[in-house]
């Protein structure tokens, strides 16, 4: 599969400056002096110069992102800090395509360091405004304990406010996931984080179809149906208050994906709370009545920027309250049990909000305990469970203490014989403790067997399309036909939910391929062996161990196919040399959870 370098020499600029945002630190004007001194304040605020996407490292996943921001900032808008990181040329001027440009000439070795150079007047350092709420955060889940167990950060006191263009602010911290979101239509709002859960808000929407609303919560990685992530229970307590114009609310909220759900329990509400349109249900959760309905909604969603039809589960308390304990979970079972269908959980947070109004709400206690279940996104350490939802059979455990990597294969499944490349990796994996994943292109299954045998030997069975396709040339449909395809014939074969993730034919997508496979994480690379460019086994074996050596391979996938010989000696010299190195090669979605993250549907990843 042969990558396709992005290139590009104009400089479309994103956006405005926002409000003087100090990387979500503030919203005075961001002066500090001279430029210098700004500098410094811009280098303060960079983790790692060239990290876009916030994966720790630097490859075309960055470039990829910059530029999806910029072509469609709706729906792939960049994180405050990635935007710092994301600024290497004319750091401080703002996102362009320049910057992607900065970093493919970094990674190809023409430029040494990173920023390639600054801005000659620094005026502001701000990150860029994002522009829309119906986007997904995907900040690392905390783990199955209470999230106040973690140590309190320098959250606490952090000021988002939201007018005159910038609507939005999302992020996590202290273990929690924070969004603060104002319709564009007009007011103003403001919400502070405390430690932990806690944050204080205050809105003023009173103009025609005004919207806000803060929330801080726990997301999750849409792997577990909502009945089927464990125990969830939130302590709250809240002094909220809201004009007599509009309506507003305090409720926990979420979505669920397969099938797509806004959910809400809602447990005070100000003039106006959603009336079931035609039956509901009454039930008894936490020693209170709470009524159940659904409504069929038409909006944005947390899939991309498009309005759809999905549904909305309610559970709605009969007595008001601004305080106390929410078994979180056992609303997801009496929606079940009222035969609704119950989706994978993306997030649980305590949600103020408010329609054409204003008001504000001192939220002192919020805690989330998860357990049971056990969250989606947190270290794996029976090593099997897929990202895609199925369970492999045998298989190699995440070891503790090893460095990971992802050596993966395209065009499965290749094989006739036993003695031929593809059995000779799967074997060569297996007496070395390790795992990968497979990707298989439907039509060029040249014996179901193999596919079998990888998934007998704990191997991720995995998604290349059915036929292989330059997939930005196709419509939305073709797209995902060709993902449906292969999934169902996998599906057939192993009798089990093949892996949802996909490798991209080519390495190639656009945003029609992203939208259309929206739940569907997209696989490239962040090392590629070039054995489809007839490599040899030194070669490869070589692209490997340098990596290794320079720190790149940690949490990299790599890219390799099954079907040529020269791959195969080279896993059978490689593996056992990265084993006495300390690497353990793992699947894509093992090494995903034991680093922590989600690998979020209708995204490119390069590293997990």
């Amino acid at each position: 599969t042969q990558p396709i370098i992005v290139t590009t020499t104009t400089a479309p600029q994103q956006g405005g400056s926002g409000s003087g945002q100090q990387g979500g630190n503030g919203s005075g004007s961001g002066q500090q002096g001279g430029a210098q001194d700004l500098k410094e304040v811009l280098n303060s605020k960079v983790s790692k110069w060239g990290d876009a996407n916030g994966d720790g490292g630097v490859d075309m996943g960055d470039v990829v992102l910059i530029m999806q921001s910029l072509a469609n900032p709706n729906k792939y808008s960049l994180k405050d800090a990635g935007a710092f990181n994301a600024d290497v040329s004319e750091a401080g001027g703002g996102i362009t395509a320049n910057d992607a440009l900065t970093i493919q000439k970094y990674l190809l070795g023409s430029v040494t360091k990173l920023p390639e150079s600054y801005a000659e007047n620094i005026k502001t350092v701000t990150a860029p405004a994002t522009t829309t709420r119906a986007t997904t955060t995907t900040a690392k889940p905390t783990t199955t304990t209470k999230a106040t167990t973690k140590a309190p950060s320098q959250a606490s006191g952090q000021k988002f406010s939201v007018k005159n263009g910038q609507n939005q602010f999302k992020g996590d911290s202290d273990g929690y996931s924070y969004e603060i979101w104002l319709d564009q239509t007009g007011g103003s709002g403001s919400m502070t984080l405390g430690n932990g859960g806690t944050f204080d808000t205050e809105w003023s929407a009173q103009v025609s179809k005004g919207n806000f609303l803060a929330r801080r919560g726990m997301d999750f990685d849409r792997t577990k149906k909502a009945t089927d992530v464990g125990k969830i229970t939130l302590d709250y307590a809240a002094d909220y208050s809201a004009s007599s114009q509009g309506n507003s609310r305090l409720c926990v909220y979420g979505w669920m994906t397969d099938p797509l759900v806004e959910y809400y329990i809602i447990e005070d509400w100000v003039n106006w709370c959603p009336q079931p349109q035609g039956g509901s249900k009454t039930v008894t959760i936490d020693g209170a009545q709470y009524e159940i309905f659904t409504l069929d909604h038409y909006g944005p969603t947390i899939l991309d920027n498009q309005s759809r039809n999905f549904k909305q589960y309610f559970s709605v308390r009969k007595s008001k309250r601004t305080s106390g304990s929410i078994t979180v979970s056992d609303h997801f079972k009496a929606w079940a049990d009222a035969g609704w269908n119950i989706g994978n959980l993306t997030e649980v947070a305590l949600n103020v909000e408010g329609w054409e109004s204003s008001g504000k709400a001192n939220v002192s206690k919020l805690t989330i305990d998860v357990s049971g279940g056990g969250q989606g996104g947190n270290t794996q350490q029976g090593g099997n469970t897929q990202q895609g939802g199925n369970t492999q059979q045998g298989g190699a455990q995440v070891q503790a203490g090893k460095k990971l990597c992802a050596i993966s294969f395209d065009d499965g499944a290749s094989a006739q014989s036993t003695s031929d490349p593809g059995y000779r990796i799967i074997n060569a994996l297996a007496e070395n403790n390790m795992t990968a994943t497979f990707f298989n292109v439907g039509s060029w299954i040249k014996t179901e067997q193999q596919i079998k045998y990888e998934y007998q030997k704990g191997m991720e069975v995995a998604n290349h399309t059915q036929t292989h396709p330059h997939l930005g040339q196709l419509g939305s449909g073709q797209v995902r036909s060709e993902w449906e395809q292969c999934n169902s014939k996998l599906k057939s074969i192993i009798g089990a939910e093949p892996s949802h993730l996909m490798r991209l034919p080519y390495l190639e997508s656009n945003g029609t391929v992203q939208s259309a496979l929206y739940d569907v994480p997209l696989i490239s690379c962040a090392i590629d062996t070039k054995d489809w460019n007839n490599a040899s086994t030194n070669d490869i074996v070589n692209t490997i161990k340098q990596a290794a050596q320079n720190g790149s391979l940690e949490g990299a996938i790599v890219l390799c196919h099954e079907n040529y010989a020269t791959t195969a000696a080279a896993m059978e010299q490689v593996l056992p040399w990265l084993a006495q190195n300390g690497y353990q090669n793992v699947n894509i979605s093992d090494m995903a959870k034991a680093h922590g993250k989600t690998l979020a549907g209708g995204q490119v990843h390069t590293r997990a």
